[in-house]
């Protein structure tokens, strides 16, 4: 069979990526597969970041749209297409299709959405922060209210002084924007749904196939009482959950996969869907000969907002640790950090700024044998993602599977993980791992296992035996479990 998968994050070389690319390449043992996406790659170069075997695909590129046209035009020519984008729903039109979820976004209408988003793309990081850039036209469709709503934008440009007509039904007024974010105000009509936005000059930078216009940060709105604070102010992150496929879309896939049980059962109560789990598979291949340290490691990209590995939390961890007393104990956080993106730099200069003991680390952008090295020393591991997140108002922001944690199990690196989302189904409270809610907690059961290296060792030994489920010959036979399906 011909098959497609799509993934607009190729260039980002991060988890789902991989998860995706791995699906391909096991597809590809049998069929043609190839990878449709938005930029020039070379699949040889990722295939190598991701240790992974991509020789026998094809890459596809197609013109990028907020709405995703050339990629359902593209996927009519397979017998198969995958959809394997975050947060990036296509219309598919082949004979058999699934779609490889990360995390659902809430539906398009449903009760839990005030605010519908027209013509813009997936979120970015810069930096002032997450943002989404529009097409030269797009729009924001509010739930109708019975009052007059007051709404605020905040917008910026690649270039000062470019001209945005903002249109709703109470008329049109123009702005100039600055190459920094500043609030657009717009009053809404009692019954008024729609702010319309047309950027007079789109720019399209180089090596960027995009038409772009005005990058959006933030969106706040109120109702009755202006004078009053602002009743409610979304971030570009959060406005991800906001922007869902409808469910006729949904309903053009004939399996929907899900990376892990946490995701799956918010699949269940955002779509009303079944999904079958399909966990990304994890290699890890440690070192011979090398023995276990008094080490500490955490491993997570550095940046700021969205899915940010709270690395903060952990060093301030360490320093309650060491008020018990660590002894010869070292903490080391490994995890890719972008150097052209500012934000992302600011971020790691101020962890750099909270350390107070050459016994804390910070380890960027180490090649990948330093790394399996770290893992293979390490007897514990630390894991924060979604700390501080309130997982039922906003679960898009936890950690939905956890390679780390799962490559940290089979390296025999005893992991606590907070106790939300992904992790906690990796991890087996008191059997392969610890599970904590407070750092505090966290605190007092590291302690206690740096003093129990016989309680290490048997935790490790569980731990190695459960990371046997999430490595590449089982994700293989899920796969052709579910391939049996196809005619």
């Amino acid at each position: 069979m011909r098959i497609a998968i799509y993934n607009r994050w190729l260039l980002t070389q991060g988890g789902g990526e991989r998860h995706s690319l791995a699906l391909a390449a096991v597809l590809a043992q049998h069929h043609a597969v190839t990878v449709i996406t938005y930029q020039p790659a070379d699949l040889q170069v990722i295939g190598a970041f991701l240790d992974l075997d991509l020789g026998a695909l094809k890459l596809v590129v197609v013109p990028d749209t907020p709405s995703g046209r050339f990629v359902t035009d593209a996927s009519a020519e397979y017998d198969v297409f995958i959809g394997a984008s975050h947060t990036d729903v296509v219309v598919p039109q082949a004979r058999h299709n699934w779609l490889l979820v990360f995390f659902p976004a809430h539906l398009a209408g449903s009760p839990d959405v005030d605010l519908l988003l027209e013509g813009w793309y997936p979120p970015e990081h810069g930096q002032h922060g997450a943002f989404r850039w529009s097409d030269a036209e797009a729009a924001l469709v509010f739930r109708p209210m019975p009052s007059r709503r007051l709404v605020e934008l905040h917008l910026a440009a690649l270039s000062a002084g470019t001209r945005l007509r903002v249109l709703c039904e109470s008329g049109e007024s123009v702005h100039r924007l600055s190459t920094t974010p500043q609030w657009v105000r717009v009053q809404l009509p009692a019954g008024a749904r729609r702010i319309s936005l047309r950027v007079d000059t789109p720019y399209r930078p180089p090596g960027d196939p995009r038409l772009l216009g005005a990058a959006l940060y933030a969106v706040r709105s109120r109702t009755r009482g202006w004078r009053r604070a602002w009743q409610r102010t979304m971030s570009a992150d959060q406005l991800v959950a906001q922007s869902g496929p409808t469910a006729a879309v949904l309903q053009r896939y004939q399996l929907i996969l899900a990376n892990s049980h946490f995701t799956q059962r918010w699949i269940e109560r955002r779509w009303g869907l079944t999904s079958q789990v399909l966990y990304p598979p994890v290699e890890f291949v440690p070192p011979t000969g090398i023995a276990k340290q008094r080490l500490i490691i955490s491993v997570g990209r550095f940046f700021p907002g969205g899915h940010a590995k709270n690395h903060a939390v952990l060093i301030a961890a360490w320093q309650q640790l060491q008020a018990r007393g660590t002894g010869d104990w070292r903490l080391v956080i490994v995890g890719g950090l972008d150097t052209t993106e500012p934000s992302h730099r600011q971020y790691f200069e101020d962890l750099q700024a909270r350390i107070e003991s050459a016994s804390v680390t910070l380890a960027p952008n180490l090649p990948a044998d330093e790394l399996r090295r770290f893992y293979a020393e390490a007897s514990l591991y630390w894991h924060a993602g979604g700390y501080g997140i309130d997982a039922e108002q906003q679960p898009e922001l936890v950690e939905h599977f956890g390679i780390t944690v799962a490559q940290a199990l089979a390296a025999g690196a005893v992991p606590l993980v907070y106790s939300v989302g992904g992790p906690t189904e990796i991890v087996r409270n008191g059997v392969d791992g610890r599970h904590w809610q407070t750092v505090d907690e966290l605190v007092a059961a590291t302690y206690a296992l740096m003093q129990d290296p016989l309680q290490r060792s048997a935790l490790a030994g569980q731990g190695r035996l459960r990371a046997a489920d999430f490595r590449p010959a089982a994700f293989e036979q899920r796969v052709w479990e579910l391939e049996s399906d196809w005619e």
